[in-house]
């Protein structure tokens, strides 16, 4: 069946909040109201806390003690951290030093993206090369679609 949360304030992004329940049903909003519920469903009682959507993150270079230019193990271990602070998805912003193992260093990143598990990590946001102006440790080199290339391949699109 479904996943029940009652005794909650659910927040309306600029409309409202109302104390209500709310039901899930495979992962996704079945319905809002108090009259949800239906025979079967787990129950949890929300205490009158406040229930809002997730948030989103789409430019963060760590968490915690984790930094995502440090590696797929820091990455992984990030995943998980995220949830206390009401972020359901991440965007993990790297900054890509250039060097001979630049493609390896992304492709094992973009991997780590696959196993992370606690948060939603749709993609690497990528703080380089190719800025117009230098600044805050980022290389900085002029458009090379060659390059720019290799570095989507890498990244696994």
């Amino acid at each position: 069946m479904g996943i029940l949360i009652h005794n909650v304030n659910i927040v309306f992004p600029g409309e409202r909040i109302d104390q209500t329940s709310i039901r899930f049903e495979d992962g996704v909003i079945s319905g809002v109201g108090p009259d949800v519920g239906q025979d079967g469903d787990t129950v949890t009682d929300g205490r009158g806390r406040l229930l809002t959507p997730g948030l989103i993150d789409l430019h963060v270079h760590g968490v915690m003690r984790c930094c995502f230019d440090n590696g797929p193990d820091d990455l992984r271990a990030a995943a998980g951290c995220f949830a206390r602070f009401g972020t359901t998805t991440v965007l993990p912003t790297v900054v890509p030093h250039l060097g001979e193992d630049l493609l390896d260093r992304l492709a094992a990143l973009a991997g780590a993206l696959e196993i992370a598990e606690g948060v939603h990590m749709p993609g690497l946001h990528l703080e380089g090369p190719f800025v117009a102006l230098p600044g805050a440790g980022c290389d900085v080199i002029p458009g090379d679609l060659g390059l720019l290339e290799e570095m989507l391949s890498a990244c696994r699109g």
